[in-house]
């Protein structure tokens, strides 16, 4: 996850408790567990034409919910580890961000080779708020332990 996704371990990782109950139904945007498995899901050609046709009388052979779970919502189970959610929104289909109110951010992890100046600033931002912590090689093994920043 470092790697990927967090600037080889230059970034943060936030740390969030979901917090369903707060959720208007209604309004919210849900989040979505991604599933993790070894074979690929069986989505035709055909079917990503039909799923992406605007026309109605086009009929479908796969609902559009499997096709966006195929899509969206599964990967390779080497990617297990990440525990990924995922969130959308089809808000006029323009990518904005969205305030989650059910999502407590609990802490925030600073890579290994996070700069003085993050750790300082992301210190500053969190004032005693929120935990920060900084991940540290183990002597003897290998992996990461989380220390105070």
């Amino acid at each position: 996850m470092w790697a990927h996704y967090a600037n080889g371990h230059k970034g943060v990782r936030l740390n969030y408790e979901l917090e369903l109950d707060k959720a208007d139904p209604i309004k919210a945007v849900v989040p979505f567990e991604v599933e993790y498995q070894a074979g690929r899901p069986k989505v035709s050609t055909v079917d990503m034409l039909r799923f992406t046709c605007r026309d109605r009388n086009v009929r479908r052979t796969l609902s559009p919910a499997f096709v966006m779970d195929a899509l969206y919502l599964r990967k390779s189970i080497d990617w297990a580890y990440e525990q990924e959610w995922r969130v959308f929104s089809t808000d006029n289909g323009v990518p904005r961000y969205v305030r989650l109110n059910y999502l407590k951010l609990t802490g925030v992890t600073l890579g290994l080779q996070a700069t003085p100046q993050t750790v300082v600033t992301v210190k500053k931002l969190c004032s005693d708020k929120v935990k920060v912590t900084k991940l540290v090689e183990l002597d003897e093994a290998f992996g990461f332990k989380e220390i105070s920043a």
